[in-house]
């Protein structure tokens, strides 16, 4: 129940002190975390289901071996999100800068060849991002009163900061469905498992770290892999 406390007062106010308990103790947090999430998906996904059927609106499937596919949703998912859209809720110019390559990655995939995962124009889709990145982090670098703004924006703004972030890792999720504009509200209402999992993954990272987040994102993506093919 404290856990739950703590994590509803994030939500509200998008604040937490990060923890400072032994690794131990990190650890059953951690867990306590996964669980509650767990819970409240599993009860959210009921409406969702019945929202899926009705609509007939379902997840597009990626045409992988089974290897590469696990490799990929266990693995380097969960790192490159967490990196994306969780590294950055404290402020850090690197921290920033990385967040801002790979979110930028995203997009200009889904512009140039409307997928994420496609070997076409690889390379120019990391030049641009990468070139996008290190032109940030130099205008930061150069500039120290950008970095002096952007600090204290974050500590000011720190619950525009958590549900902006939070939103672009529920909008990142849009592009799994074929869908007329007029359905839009109900496929954000059958994203509504992606919002829950964005905060609590977001409170992770603020209250235990950001490995703890990786971690945790990890667990989440192993039992969801585990159920598809259950």
């Amino acid at each position: 129940m404290k856990t739950l406390k703590f994590v509803y007062h994030f939500i509200i106010e998008a604040d937490t002190k990060h923890s400072e308990e032994d690794l131990k103790n990190k650890i059953l947090e951690l867990f306590r975390l996964f669980f509650l999430n767990f819970f409240l998906v599993i009860i959210i996904m009921v409406p969702v289901g019945i929202l899926r059927l009705k609509f007939n609106l379902h997840p597009q499937g990626v045409d992988l071996p089974l290897f590469t596919y696990i490799v990929i949703n266990i693995i380097i998912i969960p790192i490159i999100e967490e990196s994306a859209f969780r590294l950055t809720l404290i402020y850090n110019k690197i921290f920033l800068s990385i967040s801002t390559m790979i979110i930028s990655f995203i997009f200009i995939s889904y512009l140039i060849t409307g997928e994420l995962i496609s070997p076409a124009n690889l390379y120019l889709r990391l030049l641009y991002s990468i070139a996008i990145a290190v032109i940030l982090y130099l205008f930061i670098k150069v500039v120290p009163k950008i970095d002096s703004f952007f600090s204290s924006f974050w500590v000011n703004h720190q619950r525009l900061i958590l549900y902006f972030f939070v939103f672009l890792f529920v909008a990142m999720h849009i592009k799994e469905y074929t869908f007329p504009l007029q359905q839009l509200p109900v496929v954000l209402l059958i994203l509504t498992p992606k919002l829950v999992t964005g905060l609590f993954l977001s409170y992770t990272r603020m209250r235990l770290g950001f490995t703890y987040s990786i971690l945790l994102h990890i667990i989440i993506n192993i039992v969801a892999t585990g159920l598809i093919f259950v």
